[in-house]
């Protein structure tokens, strides 16, 4: 008896240490719950922060986009008159180009004319060495001339000419080419 006895009370005393680990786990268990509650509201709380973030740069970004648009757009509509006012200044710029070509051609024109008038009252008023006065009789008959007559007390310039008659300057331009 003595031995169930203590058999019984080694027994309660098991009971007893069982019933105390149960309440400890229990206590855990409960424990575990909260944290495990918690830890579920943290997470949802941080993914409802990671989507609200997602949402708000997705919303800068579409405003963003929007913005750029607007701006290409604004540069595109400038490129385009700058492109229209850049081919206006390059047909004024050949339009000048022509009227300057003309106008160079023009003085140059009067330039040379100047010139050639002005070579030409030279040799009359210039009579150097190398012109020859004709100033003697024709002998012999009057006969018709083919060439220019030249009185007998006019100048005759023989500036410019070639002493020889094959080697002057007049071109060959007959068609037999």
């Amino acid at each position: 008896m003595k031995r169930l006895e203590q058999r019984m009370m080694s027994l309660e005393e098991q009971t007893k240490t069982l019933r105390e680990e149960k309440e400890q786990l229990l206590q855990a268990n409960e424990d575990l719950a909260h944290n495990c509650r918690r830890l579920q509201a943290l997470i949802d709380y941080r993914r409802k922060q990671e989507a609200d973030r997602e949402k708000e740069a997705q919303t800068r970004a579409l405003a963003q986009d929007e913005q750029h648009c607007g701006e290409i757009m604004v540069l595109e509509g400038r490129l385009a008159t700058s492109q229209k006012e850049s081919t206006k200044l390059n047909h004024r710029l050949l339009k000048l180009r022509q009227e300057l070509g003309i106008m160079r051609a023009a003085r140059d024109f009067y330039r040379n004319r100047a010139a050639g008038l002005a070579r030409a009252a030279g040799i009359v008023n210039n009579i150097n060495g190398k012109v020859k006065l004709k100033t003697g009789w024709h002998r012999g008959l009057l006969r018709q001339r083919i060439h220019q007559t030249v009185s007998s007390n006019q100048a005759i310039s023989w500036q410019g000419r070639s002493p020889s008659p094959t080697k002057d300057e007049w071109e060959d331009m007959s068609a037999d080419r």
